[in-house]
């Protein structure tokens, strides 16, 4: 029996190996689990083991570095605001806790197609709104501090 590491090297061995020539992917809908309806095309018979390679999949070298460098910029940005802009510090445990979600979420990301899955893609993103919020909540929670 093969080692998973070396199972998912293999894998995404010959992932590179077809998607040398696609720079924007093979097209949305590709590396879903199983493609039945595509049995004879090379992307329906490699499994997409997480998220990043589906994507890469999907939308190439090029979408997938597109999505990486926004994920990682939402979550520099949603950094900077919990460190620097937020006063109250109920508020700001609450964000903390909501980006550490987040940064949780993309770090398994990478071993599981866990942000394609139903609650998670949506509790993630909002949770990043939050978070990006934070600034006007904190503004009024400092207004209605002043006027009691």
């Amino acid at each position: 029996m093969m080692p998973l590491l070396m199972l998912d090297l293999k894998i995404k061995k010959k992932l590179k190996e077809h998607l040398k020539d696609l720079p924007f992917g093979a097209g949305l809908g590709f590396g879903s689990t199983p493609d039945r309806l595509s049995k004879d095309y090379e992307f329906s018979t490699i499994p997409s083991d997480s998220w990043f390679v589906r994507i890469w999949i999907q939308t190439g070298i090029v979408g997938l570095t597109l999505y990486i460098i926004l994920i990682f910029l939402a979550i520099a940005i949603g950094g900077y605001i919990v460190l620097f802009k937020i006063k109250d510090k109920e508020l700001l445990g609450i964000l903390s806790a909501l980006l550490a979600g987040v940064v949780g979420l993309t770090t398994s990301a990478y071993g599981n197609e866990l942000l394609g899955q139903f609650p998670n893609c949506y509790l993630y993103f909002i949770c990043l709104a939050i978070v990006f919020m934070g600034k006007y909540y904190d503004k009024e929670l400092e207004e209605h501090e002043q006027l009691t």
